[in-house]
Order: structure tokens, then sequence, then C-alpha cells
């Protein structure tokens, strides 16, 4: 934890995972968005490789990132909020790529049949579930509305988002 402490991006991303910040306390910037698609590049390509090739994984986690932001951006833009565009997609970003770090043993202890399935499903939905409460909570403060409405809204995105997918690499 004193890592975390010590370094102020990672801090202001366990801030937004535990719901204490939003995403407006992250700078409006290029580079730390451009920072943080490349990390959540590596760790996407990472988890998908737990059960895809190298060109799979990389395929997989471009589609994954290009939904995502371009779901937000769109919704921004039909919200009048687009000038909020950066600091939200740098939140998803943050958080789903210290999500995607604490799922990858998961994955990796299932695959190699160190975790019953049963169990790591239990993690791993829960892990989903909390993803899906702090997508609420970015969008809570990224649209100016309440958190429930935040959590639909987080909803309704990853619905589309796994329709989307799923439509461009169906379940085998």
């Amino acid at each position: 934890m004193n890592f975390v402490r010590q370094h102020p991006l990672a801090w202001t991303i366990f801030k937004i995972l535990v719901f204490q910040k939003g995403p407006d306390v992250l700078p409006a910037s290029h580079f730390l968005l451009g920072l943080l698609l490349l990390l959540n590049l590596g760790v996407g390509i990472a988890s998908f490789m737990v059960q895809f090739d190298l060109l799979g994984a990389i395929m997989r986690t471009l589609a994954d990132m290009s939904i995502s932001i371009a779901f937000v951006y769109l919704l921004l833009l039909g919200a009048s909020k687009s000038a909020r565009a950066l600091q939200t997609i740098s939140a998803m970003l943050g958080v789903s790529i210290v999500l995607n770090v604490v799922s990858l043993p998961l994955l990796l202890m299932v695959s190699s049949e160190q975790l019953s399935l049963g169990a790591s499903a239990m993690f791993l939905y829960i892990i989903f579930c909390w993803h899906i409460a702090v997508m609420g909570h970015i969008f809570r403060h990224a649209l100016s509305i309440s958190l429930p409405a935040g959590v639909l809204v987080s909803f309704v995105y990853v619905l589309i988002a796994m329709a989307i997918f799923y439509s461009l690499f169906p379940l085998q």
C-alpha cells in the first residue's frame, strides 16, 4: 500500500476505486490518456493470452478498448459533457488496469487448474460487480447524475459492449 500512497496517479485511481474521488480529480491530459492506454493494452493482452494466442489477445484488447472509449465519448457528447471525456476515459482505463491486474492471477490459476472453477468464478464475479459499481460511480460524476442512475448507465454499457464484442468474437 505504501507504493500506492507514494505515487499520486496510483493513489488517485485507488481513491476512485473505493468511491472517494471522481474522475474530475485526474488531469485532463493527453499524455496521461496515452500512458493509461498503453498500460491497459499490456494488461488486457496478458489477460486475454490466458485463453487466446498473441494475435487473438491483441485484437480482443483493441476491440474492448475501442468499444469502451467510443461508448464513453458518445455518451458524454450526447449529454453535452464532452469536455469531461479525457478525465472520464482516463479514470475508466485506470480502474480497468487495476481490476484486470487483480483478476489475472485468478485467470491463471483457473487455466492451470490450481483453483476450482467455482471458487474462481465467485471471485471473478465479485470483481465484475465491483467494476460495474465503480463505472457507475465514474458515470455519476461525469454525467452529474445519481449513483443508481450511474450504475444503470454502467450496466447498459456492459450489455452493449458485450453484444458488440461477442458479435466480433463469437464464443467458440
